[in-house]
């Protein structure tokens, strides 16, 4: 076995111009979306924490407005059970069969 450096792109893709400006997309898209998925949660938190208690109170909804009230008051569950109800329901051993392997 060669002890050469190993990368997943190939040296060869990378000297030809549209390999290195497939690379470099892919690369920036990749670097932006993650950046954006660990900064977003961050600005929600300054934003909120920015509010007034009256704001912090209320809880309108942007999907349906003029339904005030949230989930899980309609049924009475917390959304966390329904979600792993839902999940248990078409599990390993439920009704989807979905193969789990860790």
């Amino acid at each position: 076995m060669s002890a050469g450096v190993r990368t997943l792109v190939s040296p060869a893709v990378l000297a030809r111009p549209r390999g290195k400006a497939v690379y470099w997309t892919v690369f920036t898209g990749v670097v932006l979306l993650f950046t954006l998925a660990f900064l977003f949660p961050v600005y929600w938190m300054v934003t909120g924490a920015m509010k007034s208690p009256d704001e912090v109170g209320t809880h309108g909804s942007w999907a349906t407005p003029g339904d005030d009230q949230p989930d899980s008051s309609r049924s009475g569950l917390p959304s966390l059970l329904v979600y792993l109800g839902i999940g248990i329901a078409i599990g390993q051993d439920g009704i989807g069969d979905i193969q789990f392997d860790n």
